[in-house]
């Protein structure tokens, strides 16, 4: 499923998700569990802040909750 954050970065072809953690994480979930999606490909700056040009690829394999990042000292956040 190709998924975006919307707004400014909308795609015809792609879901939007929303914009910030909350909505985005409520918004996401809900359609992981209804739909059941195999894949996420996120078109989108990603909150990459000026790190990465136009049509980079970055790519994951795992992903976590903020809270847990915090805990392993694996993620910051700008504000």
């Amino acid at each position: 499923m190709i998924i975006c954050a919307g707004k400014n970065e909308s795609f015809d072809f792609a879901r939007s998700v929303g914009i910030g953690l909350i909505e985005s994480a409520i918004r996401l979930t809900k359609i992981v569990m209804e739909e059941r999606p195999t894949n996420l490909f996120f078109v989108g700056t990603a909150g990459s802040y000026g790190n990465y040009k136009p049509f980079d690829v970055v790519t994951t394999n795992k992903a976590s909750n903020i809270e847990l990042g915090f805990l392993d000292n694996l993620c910051y956040t700008p504000i």
